[in-house]
């Protein structure tokens, strides 16, 4: 019996040594909100820019939407893909991406008012966000 109970040890700890658990500190948090901090900073310096200016820089928006009473949404949307592992528990194979969508509204003169994001915030850090 004391042999089971050693070989059924000694096969459950290399299981559980691959479970990783994530560990989110202070630092961790701190570091994030600077980050989201600096890039709605990057974004803000757009507001009194041109649409033209913008577009310039860049690129051709993913989409825009046109306002009732005049300007329009600028909407900036990047994809990453993550990956893909495959699960023994679940038996199958799983894949992730990243995704970011920037906002900036226009007014009627064509000229950037506000902005906004979500999603990944090193998705929308890469590439062409500057």
């Amino acid at each position: 019996m004391k042999a089971v109970r050693m070989i059924s040890v000694a096969l459950l700890i290399p299981l559980l040594a691959g479970c990783g658990t994530l560990i989110v500190t202070e630092a961790d948090r701190q570091r994030w909100a600077a980050e989201r901090a600096e890039f709605d900073s990057t974004l803000a310096s757009w507001h009194g820019s041109s649409e033209r200016q913008l577009v310039g820089r860049w690129g051709r928006p993913t989409s825009t939407y046109d306002y009732a009473g005049g300007g329009r949404e600028l909407e900036y949307h990047y994809h990453e893909d993550g990956g893909c592992y495959y699960s023994q528990m679940e038996q199958k194979t799983n894949c992730y991406a990243y995704d970011c969508s920037v906002h900036f509204g226009v007014d009627g003169a064509g000229t950037i008012t506000d902005s906004r994001w979500d999603g990944s915030i090193d998705t929308c850090k890469s590439g062409q966000l500057q």
